[in-house]
């Protein structure tokens, strides 16, 4: 997407200042971004089939993945607010709740404040192709996922319209405001990450300090110390596993496209998880996950094949025999 759109916007800029040296930056650009989005593309389509997956599934027919996961996948991006308030409204929401879009929040009241100073502005001096990027990105955003890290690509250019927008500032009243925004800006990222100083230090374990930052971790270090290296993981309203030592998939049809959870009948369900190997599963109950599959797991034949090995913090691991 910002391939397509900057150079888009290049190209725009070429025609209009007939500069057709620019043909060679714009060039440079394309390739430079291409050998880092490629290897990704090429990864999934060796072991997918389909390099743009889950999209343009009609085009390339991936591996584990059917209609009725991209229904499903369709579902979850579309159940998102569209509403107009929310288009405006949505930034200052990544900052205040940053829980509802994935917790990574980094717009912060610094940058929410510069930026619509900068938009009044009438002389943006060479800014506006910038604007436009960015602008059309978040549209596009707001029309996706909405994950906040998916803005991450735009991060950067708000940076430099934001300097700019501080530069042109004389008002020594909004100068304070914003000297006071910049210090807190400082200070939360310290206060946040405070919480990693004692295990730093050696105050505190490494495993004592990730179940407190994520309470499923015991049930991760179990399965990675009492489990075959063979064994295959389902996860259930956990998506991630940065400490699982084990094979892993994940939970519903928006996840993943191996089970039929949706439409499957818990013996076909069951029968597809053995057929795949899946000997371990873990339920991670503090996260809801897929409601149709969180209630055929409590029928037969699960019911009968699931030894509880391990539970804490709401987590709970069990065998599938």
């Amino acid at each position: 997407l910002i391939v397509v759109i900057i150079t888009g916007i290049s190209l725009w800029k070429m025609i209009k200042d007939k500069s057709p040296d620019l043909i060679t930056h714009l060039l440079i650009f394309v390739l430079i971004s291409a050998s880092f989005s490629g290897m990704w593309y090429a990864k999934n389509a060796f072991f997918n089939g389909n390099p743009f997956g889950p999209f343009a599934e009609g085009i390339f027919d991936g591996v584990n993945w059917a209609p009725q996961n991209t229904d499903a996948y369709r579902a979850s991006v579309e159940s998102m607010d569209r509403s107009p308030l929310h288009f405006i409204t949505a930034p200052f929401k990544l900052f205040l709740s940053p829980g509802q879009y994935g917790e990574i929040t980094f717009l912060g009241p610094l940058l929410l404040m510069l930026i619509p100073i900068g938009l009044f502005h009438k002389e943006k001096k060479g800014l506006t192709p910038l604007l436009v990027f960015c602008g059309i990105f978040y549209v596009v955003w707001f029309l996706s996922s909405q994950q906040s890290r998916l803005l991450l690509p735009i991060l950067p250019l708000l940076c430099v319209f934001a300097a700019w927008s501080f530069s042109g500032i004389e008002t020594k009243s909004i100068f304070a405001i914003i000297v006071i925004c910049m210090l807190l800006n400082l200070v939360f990222p310290i206060g946040y990450h405070a919480k990693g100083a004692k295990v730093a230090l050696g105050l505190e374990s490494r495993d004592a300090y990730l179940e407190r930052i994520r309470p499923v971790y015991p049930a991760f270090n179990f399965i990675n110390k009492n489990t075959p290296q063979d064994s295959k993981v389902a996860m259930l309203g956990e998506i991630h596993a940065f400490w699982l030592d084990r094979p892993f998939i994940y939970e519903c049809a928006a996840m993943q496209g191996v089970f039929d959870y949706e439409f499957g009948s818990p013996q076909d369900i069951y029968d597809d998880m053995k057929r795949q190997g899946i000997s371990i599963l873990l339920l991670n109950n503090r996260v809801p996950f897929c409601p149709t599959l969180a209630d055929k797991i409590k029928q037969e034949p699960f019911r009968s094949n699931m030894r509880l090995l391990f539970e804490k913090n709401d987590a709970q691991v069990f065998s599938l025999v």
